[in-house]
């Protein structure tokens, strides 16, 4: 959503914090997974900005008396098929999400290049 924000050269607004507390069907600052935040800012008609929604880093209690400027809207995504010649068709029409499993060892061990 950041990136095709981008794409629309509007400025960057990290989103965050309204899908960790508001985003029922994930695990807040335990992760989740993309398809379902997505569901969740489709079935909620937007998501806001830092500036409306700030950043604290922890789990909180989902503020819904805010107001509600939906400054990002998605109204649909797809997911890419596991082959290179898929995500190369996808990334020339628009931003492209990764996810990654950070349970790995690899990632609980990693201490930053050396």
């Amino acid at each position: 959503m950041e990136g095709t924000n981008a794409s629309h050269r509007r400025p960057y607004q990290p989103l965050e914090q309204e899908l960790v507390d508001c985003d029922k069907t994930n695990y807040g600052c335990e992760g989740g997974y993309m398809d379902y935040a997505f569901e969740w800012i489709i079935n909620n008609g937007r998501i806001d900005t830092e500036s409306d929604y700030p950043y604290t880093g922890v789990d909180g209690t989902c503020n819904t008396t805010k107001e509600e400027r939906k400054i990002v809207t998605i109204d649909g995504y797809e997911d890419v098929a596991e082959e290179e010649s898929a995500l190369l068709c996808a990334v020339v029409n628009q931003p492209v999400s990764v996810g990654i499993d950070g349970s790995a060892l690899d990632f609980q061990l990693y201490t930053g290049v050396s």
